[in-house]
């Protein structure tokens, strides 16, 4: 973990909403905690306005529809929740009702007035396969460490179809959007994170609950829905890993071979990310 950097000047605040998306396994909970933690102005957004692992959601559309109502605001953030459901959102928990009605004013007014932002995370794809392959129960151990099955090809593949759709779809929002969007790859995350604050700090006018930067040097747990708090496990994060691409030790050269002929190069390189010479 990077020490925390203090702040030089206090910018005005212009984003008031930042609308979350990235794969699975890509550090958007850690980003979640961090802008918690250090900037109490902007509200980050994980379901709320569609599922953080797919697609956005028309907006524009959403917004026609809810003025023919009696209450825009509500309408607008619920049916646009419930248009990309995520695997957690529940259309009659009241939990998330209350919390949808509590912010359903400042969400829909940040839409209106373009003061929504939009952060897309992203990982190397050999890491990404590595952590979904971990995350999703698809690993063994081995006497050369912990391995992914062969039986998982399939999931592996059809995982890495997933990802391309996505990260076009996010390439263009990131596109259509750029004065107020961005790229948060987990390989800068771990190299520099208080530099990528500052970043966003720059992009999107985010002022600091605190002159010194927080910083977390745990694993970020997954997180149920935007009404919940961030949770860190007692376990610290092991950036070494990355750093020495240890991941590529978990995918055996089958599964490697699935993650370079099912991934889209071309997107993966929009990111940042290129295939591995043999």
């Amino acid at each position: 973990m990077q020490a925390a950097r203090t702040s030089a000047t206090a910018p005005t605040g212009t984003i008031a909403c930042l609308k979350q998306y990235g794969a699975r396994r890509t550090g958007t909970n850690y980003v979640r905690a961090l802008l918690l933690a250090n900037y109490p102005d902007v509200l980050p957004l994980m379901h709320v306005l569609g599922d953080k692992h797919s697609p956005p959601v028309d907006f524009e559309r959403f917004l026609q529809m809810s003025l023919a109502v009696s209450d825009p605001d509500w309408e607008f953030v619920r049916a646009t929740t419930l248009a990309a459901p995520a695997e957690s959102t529940r259309e009659n928990d009241e939990r998330q009702i209350a919390y949808l009605r509590k912010t359903a004013k400042q969400v829909a007014a940040s839409v209106r007035t373009g003061r929504l932002g939009f952060a897309v995370s992203a990982k190397n794809p050999y890491a990404w396969a590595a952590s979904l392959a971990r995350y999703s129960g698809w690993t063994v151990w081995s006497p050369t460490g912990r391995r992914m099955k062969q039986s998982y090809r399939g999931n592996l593949a059809a995982g890495c179809r997933e990802y391309n759709r996505n990260y076009s779809a996010w390439l263009a929002l990131l596109a259509r959007f750029p004065s107020r969007s961005v790229l948060l790859r987990h390989e800068d995350l771990v190299e520099d994170t208080p530099g990528v604050l500052e970043k966003l700090e720059r992009l999107f006018g985010l002022s600091r609950a605190h002159p010194e930067l927080r910083l977390f040097a745990e694993n970020a747990e997954a997180t149920d829905w935007d009404d919940s708090e961030p949770a860190l496990r007692k376990t610290r994060f092991n950036s070494a890993f990355y750093r020495k691409r240890g991941y590529m030790k978990q995918l055996s050269a089958g599964l490697r071979e699935v993650v370079e002929e099912s991934i889209d190069w071309p997107i993966a390189a929009a990111l940042g990310y290129r295939k591995d010479p043999k």
